[in-house]
């Protein structure tokens, strides 16, 4: 190799050399700087509003999780995630930090679709994925009530609906997951979502929806063919409603295949 060659290698080197030590220094520098502040971001906080940016905070010092004026190196975000995790109304969150010495945690709230009150009278929400939720003293999600002979204890398990469908057994004696079948149907829908105002389950565990307008109660049953059951109330909403007006019946019933039962209103 001639002395050209040589320059050029030692060159490279050299250069090699110079880019790893400035990143190692860089990291070093990274390392042993310090969180000056924190940005909270709450994903869905114009549908619910069920945790504040400084309940976040609180739950973090609560739980003695370091990060006002923590190095980098000190700061646990993984530790973090799973604090804020904890919260009933959290379904999702991810934390980070930035060159300028910002922490920030972006936070997912679950979306509550169904409010339950059971026999016993224990109040709680079911979600949108089929998770319960307890209430909150300081915030009050607009969705569908659901009262009546209502036994299920699962909100007091860690279980959701989608696991109890697993399980033949438990689903045969579940009124929840036949009421999340249906909200999840209505919910999926316009017109069927404006109507509904409440859900009841009767001594049999059949369940009769309340509406806004219309036919005051609509007789669902169980959730079994619960699709075919809300096509025949949009159908009978779509097109009977119009042409008899919304003050002709006072019930229907959705129960039979591929029949829908009206009962008049009396004078």
């Amino acid at each position: 190799m001639n002395r050209k060659g040589v320059f050029r290698l030692i060159l490279r080197i050299l250069t090699v050399v110079t880019i790893v030590t400035m990143f190692g220094f860089v990291s070093y520098r990274r390392h042993e700087s310090s969180i000056g502040k924190t940005e909270i971001d709450i994903m869905n906080k114009g549908e619910v509003r069920f945790i504040h940016e400084n309940d976040i905070l609180q739950l973090l010092e609560e739980k003695n999780v370091p990060f006002k004026g923590v190095s980098y190196g000190e700061l646990e975000l993984k530790r973090a995630e799973e604090v804020i995790l904890e919260h009933p109304a959290v379904r999702s969150v991810e934390a980070w930090t930035t060159q300028d010495g910002t922490l920030h945690l972006q936070v997912e709230q679950r979306k509550p679709v169904l409010r339950v009150i059971d026999l016993l009278n224990d109040s709680y929400y079911i979600d949108d994925q089929g998770g319960f939720m307890p209430v909150s003293e300081e915030y009050t999600a607009r969705v569908p009530v659901a009262t009546g002979f209502i036994a299920d204890r699962f909100h007091h398990q860690n279980i959701s609906l989608p696991e109890i469908a697993d399980q033949d057994s438990i689903l045969a004696v579940s009124e929840t997951d036949d009421l999340f079948a249906f909200i999840r149907l209505i919910n999926r829908d316009a017109l069927l979502q404006a109507l509904t105002e409440q859900m009841y389950v009767d001594p049999n565990g059949d369940i009769e929806l309340v509406t806004k307008w219309g036919p005051k109660t609509v007789l669902l049953g169980k959730s079994d063919d619960a699709p075919m059951k809300m096509m025949k109330l949009k159908l009978f909403y779509t097109q009977a409603i119009p042409t008899v007006g919304l003050d002709a019946y006072e019930s229907i019933n959705l129960t039979l295949r591929n029949q829908i039962i009206c009962t008049k209103k009396t004078i």
